[in-house]
């Protein structure tokens, strides 16, 4: 019960804004060997799921971006 409670504040207290303080705090992004290391665990979890699987069709899509001016209209004023 104490875990669903404490759950349940933090959840209000993340969508509330509230700034972070001793007992709800975050940091800021891994960087260098930690960020390297963070990822190398990552990729070790998805191959020990079995991602990528070549079956699924979405894994086979290629994106391609297209030019700001393929896009976008651009609309101004004259002078």
């Amino acid at each position: 019960m104490i875990v669903r409670a404490t759950s349940s504040l933090n959840t209000e207290r993340n969508l509330a804004g509230v700034t972070e303080s001793w007992d709800f705090r975050g940091h800021g992004p891994y960087e260098g060997g930690h960020r390297e290391r963070q990822i190398g665990i990552a990729v070790q979890i998805f191959e020990a799921m079995g991602f990528p699987d070549d079956r699924f069709a979405a894994n086979a899509v290629v994106s391609q971006r297209k030019s700001v001016e393929d896009a976008a209209v651009f609309v101004g004023f004259e002078d």
